[in-house]
C-alpha cells in the first residue's frame, strides 16, 4: 500500500478503508487485517453508492444502480435544453 500511494500520489483513509474476504481462514484474516491496519468489510455494504454483494447480481440490485443512472442522466438532458425558443 505504500508503495503505490508513493508511486501514485494517492493517500489512504485508513478509517474509511475495510478489507473484503473471500474463503480465508481465521487467522489469516486477523494477520492481513494487523498488517493493513483497517477493518473488517461485511457485505452488504456500498461502495461509491453501489451495494456490494457476495455472489451473482440480482435484477433488485441492478435496478437501484440502473434507476439512479437513469435520474442522473436526465437531470442532464433537462439542463441542455435552451428555453430561448419557447
Amino acid at each position: 500500500m505504500e508503495r503505490y500511494q508513493s508511486a501514485t500520489g494517492q493517500l489512504m483513509n485508513k478509517s474509511k478503508c475495510r478489507v473484503f474476504f473471500g474463503n480465508f481462514t481465521d487467522q489469516r484474516k486477523t494477520k492481513v487485517l494487523e498488517v493493513l491496519d483497517m477493518l473488517q468489510g461485511l457485505c452488504p455494504e456500498k461502495y461509491l453508492g453501489v451495494p456490494l454483494i457476495q455472489g451473482r447480481v440480482t435484477r433488485e440490485v441492478a435496478s437501484v444502480v440502473l434507476n439512479k443512472i437513469k435520474l442522473k442522466l436526465n437531470s442532464w438532458k433537462g439542463r441542455q435544453l435552451s428555453f430561448q425558443g419557447l
